[in-house]
């Protein structure tokens, strides 16, 4: 039972270690994501250092076991929190990004998601209700003496695991990209899947949203040039997206006289007109979540 609680501790201090310094790596995406669950643009940007900050401090204080009782307490209030601030969402219809562990993952949040933090809360109950448990330089010490072949096939195992991690990382990655190109062959007509969005022919669904840099447009709004519009679906949250936005602002010059080029985002207004001065983007419509996306 010891060792058992020292493992709990142990894998407990890795998830909030990974998931801290992801979040201070990525300060904008974790500032997005805290406006996302609800929090005032204002208030999102601090406490998302804090929170990153929070997580390594606790990580490390998980090791100790003069304080690990401590540390466990605390982590597992953290969980319950963001339990709750997920059902709350989930309630109300919405699905805010997670960016629990920054670039590494960022989804957004569902049942699988509350269910992770509801079970990252009872562990850190189990390790907080029992006390400082097992020292970790007991447990060391208890090992027996590490051989040389036992050295290198440890070693190895450990590679063959973290590069097995990097590659599952990798092709959900590229599993996204896939899907997102996979939509915008069908959308040009490259790809004839009846299941990839709408018929070739079907008339666009209307829309109104509001514009970054102010005011309110919809898809009529968007044709009175005689210009076709080209429609790009983003998403603050995500890394290839973000990467396209140069793209995007050349492009709506280089092309001007061919189409009109708008960029869909969601999210918060504040951090969307940010970004599109930033990049020189003219127009940036904001959907609420992805319901323009989703009908598109």
């Amino acid at each position: 039972m010891p060792v058992l609680l020292l493992l709990v501790r142990l894998a407990l201090a890795a998830v909030l270690l990974v998931a801290g310094v992801a979040k201070l790596a990525d300060a904008d995406g974790s500032r997005r994501a805290l406006v996302g669950f609800g929090l005032p643009s204002t208030l999102a940007r601090p406490l998302g250092r804090l929170l990153g900050l929070a997580e390594v401090a606790l990580a490390a204080l998980l090791l100790p076991s003069l304080t690990a009782g401590l540390a466990a307490a605390v982590a597992g209030a953290l969980f319950v929190a963001f339990a709750v601030a997920i059902a709350v969402n989930l309630a109300q219809g919405r699905r805010p990004d997670c960016h629990c562990f920054g670039r590494l993952h960022s989804a957004p949040v569902s049942g699988a998601t509350l269910a992770r933090a509801v079970v990252l809360a009872a562990l850190a109950g189990c390790v907080a209700s029992v006390g400082p448990g097992l020292a970790l330089t007991s447990a060391l010490a208890a090992l027996p003496s590490p051989t040389p072949a036992g050295v290198t096939a440890g070693a190895a195992l450990a590679l063959a695991l973290a590069l097995t991690a990097v590659g599952f990382a990798l092709l959900r990655q590229n599993g996204r990209l896939l899907l997102r190109i996979e939509a915008l062959e069908a959308a040009a007509g490259v790809s004839a899947l009846p299941e990839a969005g709408l018929p070739v022919g079907a008339p666009a669904p209307a829309f109104r949203l509001p514009l970054a840099g102010g005011g309110e447009v919809g898809l009529d709004g968007l044709l009175t040039s005689g210009r076709p519009a080209l429609l790009v679906f983003s998403d603050p949250a995500c890394g290839p997206c973000r990467d396209l936005l140069p793209d995007l602002a050349r492009w709506q010059d280089a092309h001007a006289e061919r189409w009109t080029t708008v960029v869909v985002s969601r999210g918060d207004i504040e951090a969307n007109r940010e970004r599109a001065l930033r990049y020189g983007l003219l127009r940036v419509l904001v959907q609420q979540d992805r319901e323009v996306a989703t009908a598109y």
